[in-house]
């Protein structure tokens, strides 16, 4: 998964640095403004989704996010109005980042999925694009 190439525009990789602590466990860190672009505002954790069921369909105006495999694995569609990539995410060192401009969705979660998102803004529903037309229409005329 850390070799795939992310070809759409306004998503990259994020690494997180884990600390194999043996019978301790593992250590997983995340610094925000570090490995984490962006001052974090807001997380939502995403688990028990049931068989066939999706997450996102949606982008954002000027919101960036950070999103995790803690624990089992999702498909990851990327979309940035030209390019197209589904992505498995299922290792939590790392992450992708989504940034503005970008459609997502999250489909064929694992039923032990559990899904962190690190959001750079508290929630504004005004900043979101839910229709996959008007998304095109923004991007076209906000490039």
């Amino acid at each position: 998964m850390e070799n795939e190439e992310i070809k759409t525009r306004n998503a990259e990789w994020v690494v997180f640095k884990l600390v194999d602590g043996n019978a301790r466990g593992t250590l997983q860190v995340a610094e925000a403004e570090k490995n984490i672009p962006f001052p974090v505002r807001r997380t939502m954790v995403i688990s028990g989704v049931l068989e066939g069921e999706s997450r996102g369909a949606h982008g954002h105006k000027e919101f960036d996010q950070v999103i995790v495999p803690l624990k089992g694995s999702f498909v990851l569609g990327l979309d940035d109005g030209t390019t197209r990539q589904e992505i498995t995410l299922d290792d939590p060192s790392f992450g992708i980042r989504l940034m503005p401009k970008l459609w997502h969705t999250m489909r064929n979660f694992s039923p032990d999925a559990v899904v962190l998102v690190f959001c750079s803004h508290h929630h504004d529903e005004s900043d979101y694009i839910r229709d996959y037309d008007e998304f095109l229409d923004y991007v076209r005329n906000n490039s």
